[in-house]
């Protein structure tokens, strides 16, 4: 447990620690990433190699945010990885911030490709990305880094995260606007159903242009 603590104080960004930080924009971008098929080792490994994979999984989120400024990993629990733009840095730019959380979830993809070869897993993901405001972001534990985000459209994200498809970078509708049609590909998903509000949600999958 304490391993994991120290290895989520390392992903929080050092502007965030401070357990009286809050952060506030009338728009942001969040990224919601779930992993899927850890827990299928828990029975298989060793607590010892399982952590060490763990460890690498994580680490490999954290370090390719150093390629993509402006993405920063707030929250990171169990299998469930947020991140988010335009709330320490880069305020207003939400086209630059659509654009950096697509790359950065497109490098992503390949990353755990490789990490289940070099690992010898098959772990997959489900990633979301919304755009939205105002947010509210704030320190809950600075002892075990906890850092809460909070805005309606952050609900689709999550939705998206734990029902949409795996392996491809979903979004919302809000975020189509900022896209830029030659350097991304943007093809309709499933739809979502609110059960509070029976509002339906489309989807879009969005991929790299290659050309």
């Amino acid at each position: 447990k304490t391993r994991t603590q120290h290895l989520l104080k390392s992903i929080i960004p050092s502007e965030i620690e401070n357990i009286n930080s809050e952060f506030t924009s009338n728009m942001a971008t969040v990224i919601f990433i779930e992993i899927s098929g850890i827990t299928d080792y828990v029975h298989t490994m060793s607590p010892q190699t399982l952590m060490g994979d763990l460890k690498v999984i994580y680490e490999a989120f954290e370090k390719r945010t150093k390629e993509f400024p402006l993405v920063s990993i707030v929250k990171t629990e169990s299998e469930v990885i947020v991140a988010c733009c335009g709330l320490f840095n880069h305020i207003g730019e939400i086209a630059l911030q659509v654009e950096q959380s697509v790359l950065y979830c497109t490098k992503m993809i390949g990353d755990i490709e490789a990490l289940n070869e070099e690992l010898d897993i098959d772990i997959h993901m489900r990633m979301a990305i919304n755009v939205g405001g105002p947010v509210l972001g704030r320190m809950l534990n600075p002892k075990t880094p906890s850092f809460e985000i909070v805005g309606s459209f952050i609900e689709l994200a999550q939705k998206m995260a734990f029902e949409g498809e795996q392996n491809v970078i979903q979004v919302g509708e809000s975020v189509l606007q900022y896209l830029e049609s030659s350097k991304f590909v943007i093809e309709k998903g499933t739809a979502l159903v609110n059960l509070q509000s029976g509002v339906t949600d489309q989807v879009y999958v969005v991929t790299k242009n290659v050309i």
